[in-house]
Protein backbone atom coordinates (compact mmCIF):
# COMPACT_ATOMS: atom_id res chain seq x y z
CA UNK A 1 0.00 0.00 0.00
CA UNK A 2 2.89 1.97 0.19
CA UNK A 3 4.34 4.95 -2.45
CA UNK A 4 7.62 4.94 -3.87
CA UNK A 5 9.86 7.57 -5.28
CA UNK A 6 12.86 6.80 -7.33
CA UNK A 7 15.50 9.25 -8.15
CA UNK A 8 17.47 7.62 -11.45
CA UNK A 9 16.10 4.70 -10.86
CA UNK A 10 16.89 4.10 -7.07
CA UNK A 11 14.54 4.43 -4.40
CA UNK A 12 14.77 7.26 -1.64
CA UNK A 13 11.28 6.96 0.10
CA UNK A 14 12.99 6.99 3.03
CA UNK A 15 14.40 10.69 2.48
CA UNK A 16 11.14 11.78 1.78
CA UNK A 17 8.14 13.37 3.60
CA UNK A 18 5.25 15.53 2.73
CA UNK A 19 4.54 14.04 -1.03
CA UNK A 20 1.82 15.62 -3.01
CA UNK A 21 0.52 15.40 -6.47
CA UNK A 22 -1.89 16.52 -8.80
CA UNK A 23 -3.60 17.69 -11.92
CA UNK A 24 -6.04 19.90 -13.49
CA UNK A 25 -7.61 20.68 -16.57
CA UNK A 26 -6.50 23.86 -16.91
CA UNK A 27 -2.97 22.28 -17.14
CA UNK A 28 -1.57 19.82 -19.31
CA UNK A 29 0.65 17.58 -16.64
CA UNK A 30 1.23 16.02 -13.47
CA UNK A 31 3.06 18.02 -10.56
CA UNK A 32 4.47 15.83 -8.13
CA UNK A 33 6.47 17.78 -4.69
CA UNK A 34 7.95 16.36 -1.58
CA UNK A 35 10.18 16.96 1.04
CA UNK A 36 14.31 15.35 0.81
CA UNK A 37 16.06 15.87 3.72
CA UNK A 38 19.59 17.25 3.68
CA UNK A 39 22.67 15.00 4.94
CA UNK A 40 25.52 17.11 4.37
CA UNK A 41 25.35 17.13 0.78
CA UNK A 42 22.32 17.16 -1.76
CA UNK A 43 20.69 13.72 -2.46
CA UNK A 44 18.47 15.83 -5.83
CA UNK A 45 19.69 17.77 -7.78
CA UNK A 46 17.36 19.82 -10.49
CA UNK A 47 16.80 17.99 -13.82
CA UNK A 48 17.04 14.24 -12.02
CA UNK A 49 14.55 12.04 -13.31
CA UNK A 50 11.97 11.12 -10.85
CA UNK A 51 9.66 8.33 -11.12
CA UNK A 52 6.48 7.75 -8.45
CA UNK A 53 4.93 4.47 -8.12
CA UNK A 54 2.00 3.31 -5.63
CA UNK A 55 2.42 -0.77 -4.81
CA UNK A 56 4.78 -0.94 -7.71
CA UNK A 57 2.75 1.26 -10.24
CA UNK A 58 4.12 3.80 -11.54
CA UNK A 59 2.23 7.02 -11.68
CA UNK A 60 4.19 9.71 -12.39
CA UNK A 61 7.48 10.14 -14.72
CA UNK A 62 8.96 13.54 -14.49
CA UNK A 63 12.18 15.73 -13.93
CA UNK A 64 12.71 18.18 -10.49
CA UNK A 65 12.51 21.44 -12.27
CA UNK A 66 12.49 23.44 -8.52
CA UNK A 67 14.59 23.05 -5.56
CA UNK A 68 14.24 25.50 -2.48
CA UNK A 69 16.72 25.35 -0.02
CA UNK A 70 16.51 27.00 3.37
CA UNK A 71 19.66 26.33 5.43
CA UNK A 72 19.95 22.76 6.48
CA UNK A 73 16.12 21.86 6.22
CA UNK A 74 14.66 19.39 4.34
CA UNK A 75 14.82 20.44 0.66
CA UNK A 76 11.46 21.40 -1.04
CA UNK A 77 11.62 19.66 -4.51
CA UNK A 78 8.85 20.52 -7.23
CA UNK A 79 8.74 18.31 -10.66
CA UNK A 80 6.89 18.01 -13.59
CA UNK A 81 6.05 15.22 -16.01
CA UNK A 82 6.85 15.42 -19.82
CA UNK A 83 3.91 18.18 -20.79
CA UNK A 84 6.04 20.62 -19.24
CA UNK A 85 8.10 20.86 -22.42
CA UNK A 86 4.86 21.11 -24.58
CA UNK A 87 4.15 24.21 -21.88
CA UNK A 88 7.84 25.73 -22.09
CA UNK A 89 8.21 25.00 -25.98
CA UNK A 90 7.57 27.74 -28.73
CA UNK A 91 6.45 26.65 -32.33
CA UNK A 92 6.33 28.08 -36.04
CA UNK A 93 4.21 25.68 -37.82
CA UNK A 94 1.25 25.63 -40.80
CA UNK A 95 -0.72 22.77 -41.12
CA UNK A 96 -2.40 22.91 -44.93
CA UNK A 97 -5.95 21.32 -44.40
CA UNK A 98 -5.20 18.44 -42.54
CA UNK A 99 -7.10 16.22 -39.71
CA UNK A 100 -6.91 17.92 -36.71
CA UNK A 101 -5.52 14.43 -35.11
CA UNK A 102 -3.23 14.34 -38.03
CA UNK A 103 -1.87 17.69 -37.55
CA UNK A 104 -1.65 17.05 -33.47
CA UNK A 105 0.88 14.23 -34.72
CA UNK A 106 2.62 16.30 -37.22
CA UNK A 107 3.16 18.47 -34.04
CA UNK A 108 4.32 16.45 -31.73
CA UNK A 109 6.75 14.93 -33.97
CA UNK A 110 9.07 17.94 -33.92
CA UNK A 111 9.67 17.16 -30.32
CA UNK A 112 9.83 13.55 -30.31
CA UNK A 113 6.74 12.88 -28.64
CA UNK A 114 6.47 9.34 -30.27
CA UNK A 115 4.60 7.57 -27.67
CA UNK A 116 0.70 8.71 -28.28
CA UNK A 117 -3.15 7.76 -28.23
CA UNK A 118 -5.05 10.33 -29.76
CA UNK A 119 -8.75 9.75 -31.24
CA UNK A 120 -9.84 10.35 -33.99
CA UNK A 121 -10.70 14.46 -34.69
CA UNK A 122 -13.68 15.70 -36.75
CA UNK A 123 -12.47 18.70 -37.94
CA UNK A 124 -9.89 19.80 -40.42
CA UNK A 125 -6.88 22.24 -39.67
CA UNK A 126 -5.33 25.05 -41.93
CA UNK A 127 -3.54 27.40 -39.84
CA UNK A 128 -0.16 28.78 -39.26
CA UNK A 129 1.11 29.72 -36.07
CA UNK A 130 4.25 31.38 -35.03
CA UNK A 131 5.57 31.23 -31.57
CA UNK A 132 2.89 29.75 -29.83
CA UNK A 133 3.44 27.69 -27.20
CA UNK A 134 3.15 23.96 -28.38
CA UNK A 135 0.09 23.25 -25.71
CA UNK A 136 -1.80 26.63 -26.66
CA UNK A 137 -1.37 25.16 -30.52
CA UNK A 138 -2.82 21.73 -29.32
CA UNK A 139 -5.70 23.51 -27.02
CA UNK A 140 -7.03 25.64 -30.11
CA UNK A 141 -7.00 22.72 -32.34
CA UNK A 142 -9.30 20.79 -29.89
CA UNK A 143 -11.10 23.68 -29.42
CA UNK A 144 -11.82 24.19 -33.30
CA UNK A 145 -13.03 20.90 -32.90
CA UNK A 146 -15.50 20.98 -30.33
CA UNK A 147 -16.95 23.92 -32.09
CA UNK A 148 -17.98 22.15 -34.59
CA UNK A 149 -18.72 18.46 -33.12
CA UNK A 150 -20.44 19.74 -29.69
CA UNK A 151 -17.98 17.28 -27.66
CA UNK A 152 -15.50 18.07 -25.35
CA UNK A 153 -11.77 17.32 -25.49
CA UNK A 154 -8.52 17.04 -23.23
CA UNK A 155 -5.14 16.15 -23.66
CA UNK A 156 -2.58 14.72 -20.73
CA UNK A 157 0.44 12.68 -20.81
CA UNK A 158 -0.01 9.31 -18.86
CA UNK A 159 3.33 8.44 -17.78
CA UNK A 160 5.27 8.96 -21.13
CA UNK A 161 2.67 8.85 -23.35
CA UNK A 162 0.74 11.69 -24.66
CA UNK A 163 -3.32 10.99 -24.74
CA UNK A 164 -6.03 13.08 -26.63
CA UNK A 165 -9.31 11.35 -25.62
CA UNK A 166 -13.01 12.92 -25.56
CA UNK A 167 -14.81 13.98 -22.33
CA UNK A 168 -15.91 11.18 -20.72
CA UNK A 169 -13.53 8.33 -22.57
CA UNK A 170 -12.45 7.85 -18.58
CA UNK A 171 -14.50 7.02 -16.37
CA UNK A 172 -13.65 5.82 -12.72
CA UNK A 173 -15.28 2.40 -11.78
CA UNK A 174 -16.13 3.00 -8.63
CA UNK A 175 -19.21 4.55 -6.29
CA UNK A 176 -17.80 6.78 -3.75
CA UNK A 177 -20.36 7.72 -0.86
CA UNK A 178 -17.85 8.79 1.67
CA UNK A 179 -17.36 12.21 1.63
CA UNK A 180 -15.58 15.17 3.77
CA UNK A 181 -15.74 18.77 3.86
CA UNK A 182 -18.36 18.97 0.87
CA UNK A 183 -19.41 22.70 -0.76
CA UNK A 184 -21.36 23.27 -3.62
CA UNK A 185 -21.74 26.55 -5.35
CA UNK A 186 -24.10 27.13 -8.45
CA UNK A 187 -23.68 30.57 -10.22
CA UNK A 188 -24.72 32.33 -13.62
CA UNK A 189 -21.97 34.11 -14.25
CA UNK A 190 -20.89 32.21 -17.09
CA UNK A 191 -24.19 31.43 -18.67
CA UNK A 192 -25.34 33.50 -22.10
CA UNK A 193 -28.68 33.31 -23.65
CA UNK A 194 -27.79 34.32 -26.40
CA UNK A 195 -25.63 33.26 -29.04
CA UNK A 196 -24.52 35.42 -32.14
CA UNK A 197 -22.05 33.51 -34.62
CA UNK A 198 -20.38 36.26 -36.85
CA UNK A 199 -17.09 36.00 -39.63
CA UNK A 200 -13.70 36.49 -38.29
CA UNK A 201 -13.10 39.09 -41.39
CA UNK A 202 -11.80 42.66 -39.94
CA UNK A 203 -13.28 44.21 -42.81
CA UNK A 204 -16.61 43.70 -42.43
CA UNK A 205 -19.57 42.27 -40.25
CA UNK A 206 -21.70 39.33 -41.52
CA UNK A 207 -23.81 37.64 -38.80
CA UNK A 208 -24.58 34.12 -40.11
CA UNK A 209 -27.04 33.13 -37.60
CA UNK A 210 -28.02 34.39 -34.03
CA UNK A 211 -29.64 31.82 -31.71
CA UNK A 212 -31.66 32.49 -28.30
CA UNK A 213 -33.63 31.05 -25.29
CA UNK A 214 -36.62 33.33 -24.76
CA UNK A 215 -37.28 32.10 -21.57
CA UNK A 216 -34.10 32.04 -20.06
CA UNK A 217 -33.66 35.64 -21.48
CA UNK A 218 -37.18 36.19 -19.53
CA UNK A 219 -35.70 34.55 -16.23
CA UNK A 220 -31.89 35.60 -16.70
CA UNK A 221 -31.70 38.31 -18.36
CA UNK A 222 -29.87 38.81 -22.12
CA UNK A 223 -26.40 37.44 -21.95
CA UNK A 224 -24.86 36.98 -25.41
CA UNK A 225 -21.97 35.01 -26.49
CA UNK A 226 -20.14 36.62 -29.72
CA UNK A 227 -18.46 33.55 -31.74
CA UNK A 228 -16.55 34.32 -34.69
CA UNK A 229 -15.74 31.89 -37.61
CA UNK A 230 -14.09 31.77 -40.66
CA UNK A 231 -16.60 32.59 -43.71
CA UNK A 232 -15.70 29.09 -44.92
CA UNK A 233 -17.20 27.91 -42.39
CA UNK A 234 -20.63 29.59 -42.82
CA UNK A 235 -22.26 25.95 -43.70
CA UNK A 236 -21.25 24.86 -39.93
CA UNK A 237 -22.63 27.99 -38.30
CA UNK A 238 -25.99 26.52 -36.80
CA UNK A 239 -24.58 23.58 -35.28
CA UNK A 240 -21.87 26.08 -34.08
CA UNK A 241 -24.63 28.13 -32.27
CA UNK A 242 -26.58 25.47 -31.36
CA UNK A 243 -23.85 23.99 -29.46
CA UNK A 244 -22.71 27.23 -27.76
CA UNK A 245 -26.30 27.79 -26.69
CA UNK A 246 -26.38 24.27 -25.37
CA UNK A 247 -23.28 23.95 -23.44
CA UNK A 248 -23.33 27.60 -22.31
CA UNK A 249 -27.29 28.08 -21.53
CA UNK A 250 -27.68 26.63 -17.85
CA UNK A 251 -26.64 27.81 -14.33
CA UNK A 252 -23.28 26.15 -13.76
CA UNK A 253 -22.38 24.37 -11.00
CA UNK A 254 -19.54 23.18 -9.41
CA UNK A 255 -18.01 21.27 -5.87
CA UNK A 256 -15.18 20.73 -4.08
CA UNK A 257 -14.61 17.96 -1.76
CA UNK A 258 -12.50 15.30 -0.03
CA UNK A 259 -12.27 11.77 -0.48
CA UNK A 260 -9.57 8.59 0.54
CA UNK A 261 -6.64 8.66 -2.08
CA UNK A 262 -6.66 6.70 -4.95
CA UNK A 263 -4.29 7.43 -7.80
CA UNK A 264 -7.37 6.89 -10.73
CA UNK A 265 -8.72 10.03 -9.30
CA UNK A 266 -7.13 13.12 -11.63
CA UNK A 267 -8.62 15.60 -13.61
CA UNK A 268 -10.29 14.79 -16.81
CA UNK A 269 -12.45 11.93 -15.51
CA UNK A 270 -15.69 11.34 -14.87
CA UNK A 271 -16.60 9.79 -10.91
CA UNK A 272 -20.11 8.93 -9.18
CA UNK A 273 -20.61 10.61 -6.45
CA UNK A 274 -23.34 10.53 -3.47
CA UNK A 275 -23.68 13.38 -0.95
CA UNK A 276 -27.02 13.51 0.29
CA UNK A 277 -26.70 17.23 2.52
CA UNK A 278 -25.12 18.90 -0.28
CA UNK A 279 -26.79 17.63 -3.25
CA UNK A 280 -23.61 16.11 -5.00
CA UNK A 281 -25.40 13.05 -6.14
CA UNK A 282 -24.72 11.53 -9.91
CA UNK A 283 -21.86 11.44 -12.22
CA UNK A 284 -19.57 14.28 -12.13
CA UNK A 285 -16.36 15.44 -13.87
CA UNK A 286 -12.67 16.17 -12.19
CA UNK A 287 -11.94 19.46 -13.05
CA UNK A 288 -8.78 19.22 -10.36
CA UNK A 289 -7.22 16.76 -8.03
CA UNK A 290 -5.25 17.56 -5.65
CA UNK A 291 -3.30 14.22 -3.86
CA UNK A 292 -1.46 14.59 -0.25
CA UNK A 293 0.37 11.63 1.38
CA UNK A 294 1.78 12.01 5.38
CA UNK A 295 2.22 9.53 7.42
CA UNK A 296 0.56 7.09 5.23
CA UNK A 297 -2.71 8.24 4.99
CA UNK A 298 -3.82 9.28 1.58
CA UNK A 299 -6.47 11.84 1.06
CA UNK A 300 -7.60 13.53 -2.44
CA UNK A 301 -9.33 17.03 -2.69
CA UNK A 302 -11.02 17.11 -5.91
CA UNK A 303 -13.40 20.28 -7.38
CA UNK A 304 -16.08 18.73 -9.68
CA UNK A 305 -18.30 20.19 -12.32
CA UNK A 306 -21.51 18.53 -13.95
CA UNK A 307 -21.30 15.60 -16.38
CA UNK A 308 -22.90 15.73 -19.40
CA UNK A 309 -22.69 12.38 -21.25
Amino acid sequence: MAFEVRLKNKSISEYVGNLTFGTSEDTLGMEASFDVVYRGKEIANVGDVIQIFKDKTRFFWGRIIDIQKDGKNPRKVTCFDNAFYLNENEAIIQFKNIQADKAIEQLLDKYGISSRKITKLPYKIKKIYKGVKVSEIIKDILEQCSKVSGAKYFFEMQDKTFVVAKRGFYEIKKYFNVIMNPSVTESMKNMKTRVIVTNSDGESIKSFISLEDKNAIKKFGLLTKVEQIDDKEKSKAKKIAQELLKSLNKIEITASLSLLGSINIQANRVIALKENTTGIVGKYYIKSASHSVNAGTHIVSIEVGEFVG
